[in-house]
């Protein structure tokens, strides 16, 4: 049988007036707006990686007795950025490919997003291309040129030399930069770009097969939960509890120790997210 657990304190705890009916709708509606979250996932790791580089950028120590550290750390932020911004991308295309067909609706909102950021923000080009680059070569980032916090910087003639698949599109942005390319200026349009060309994309996934609803829906039982029982809605889990040849088996049946716990996480931090943008006048 389903039953709603309470994990405060790493405990396990059954809530007993959730019956397993509840429990499987809750789970339907959970599994069903899974791509959703991974979705909202993928741009949060986005986000979290340039909110790291601006954050450290900005409260940094610039003196040059730390120059190696500084070299280091901006190094490992910048590939981090760098690797989500491209596996975010990568990952949205073949899930949208395999999931709906590149002849579908959602397919086309993807391309004409990401074509028009890549066609219309020179940075985002070179960003994507600087991803390539950093694959290959041992660093892409070679000073900082910044008076105040931590400007930071690829040389472009290092670039140039390291690295010979450069496309035209990066080689005019470089030679509009002059010797260096400041890469905080050049992210900050690419995230800009990013967010414009995948904006319609969740719009089109909230407004598609009541996502929208069924996460307004989660979200009331995680309040619901957390107003009867005070704990914090991650403490809230729901379980499956079954005899080993999997058979169905309830709480009083553990004892016997012939049963499996199956365990179904939710992604309560997630659904209180993406279900902040949604309005409930909005839904059908």
């Amino acid at each position: 049988m389903y039953y709603f657990v309470d994990m405060y304190e790493n405990k396990l705890t059954f809530i007993d007036n959730i019956n397993s009916e509840t429990c499987l709708k809750i789970l339907e509606a959970s599994d069903s707006i899974n791509q959703v979250l991974d979705f909202y996932f993928l741009g949060k790791c986005v986000s979290n990686a340039w909110d790291e580089l601006i954050e450290w950028s900005n409260g940094s120590n610039s003196s040059g007795n730390y120059i190696l550290r500084n070299l280091h750390t901006a190094e490992r932020l910048v590939r981090g950025f760098l690797f989500e911004f491209r596996t975010c991308l990568d990952h949205m295309e073949t899930e949208i490919k395999r999931a709906y067909g590149e002849d579908s609706d959602l397919w086309k909102i993807f391309k004409t997003g990401t074509s028009s950021a890549y066609d219309d923000h020179i940075e985002y080009a070179f960003t994507s291309h600087l991803r390539n680059c950093s694959q290959h070569c041992k660093n892409v980032v070679h000073g900082f040129n910044c008076t105040t916090g931590i400007g930071i910087s690829s040389n472009t003639s290092r670039l140039l030399s390291e690295y010979k698949k450069w496309k035209q599109i990066d080689k005019d942005y470089m030679a509009a930069c002059g010797s260096d390319v400041d890469l905080l200026k050049t992210f900050s349009e690419t995230f800009s770009a990013f967010n414009t060309a995948l904006k319609p994309v969740m719009q089109y996934l909230l407004n598609n097969n009541n996502t929208g609803t069924k996460l307004l829906y989660l979200r009331e039982w995680g309040d619901s939960l957390h107003s009867q029982f005070k704990h914090d809605v991650h403490c809230y889990h729901i379980v499956n509890i079954e005899f080993s040849d999997g058979s169905s088996a309830t709480q009083n049946d553990m004892a016997s120790g012939d049963v499996i716990v199956n365990a179904y996480p939710l992604d309560w931090e997630l659904i209180y997210e993406l279900s902040d943008s949604i309005t409930p006048s909005k839904q059908k």
